[in-house]
């Protein structure tokens, strides 16, 4: 399994992570590490509807956005 540190700039370990509450879909956490605080959203465990909770979807928007001046996570190059 790969350590959280090959994810991009930023994450390194000791990390703290906690659960937003609320929210109606996605599990979403705060992930917090000596030198960036990031947000982690998965796919709910379990069976979903076909086409719902579309992480994909949003990788993708990150991953337009990370084109801009936005501040998104950027992973490293491989």
């Amino acid at each position: 399994m790969p350590r959280l540190e090959t994810h991009g700039d930023g994450v390194s370990s000791p990390l703290r992570l906690s659960q937003f509450k609320g929210g109606e879909s996605n599990p979403t956490y705060r992930l917090e590490t000596p030198a960036a605080t990031l947000v982690w959203r998965r796919k709910p465990s379990g069976a979903t509807v076909p086409g719902a909770h579309a992480i994909d979807g949003e990788g993708r928007v990150i991953q337009a956005l990370a084109q801009t001046d936005f501040p998104v996570h950027r992973r490293p190059a491989p």
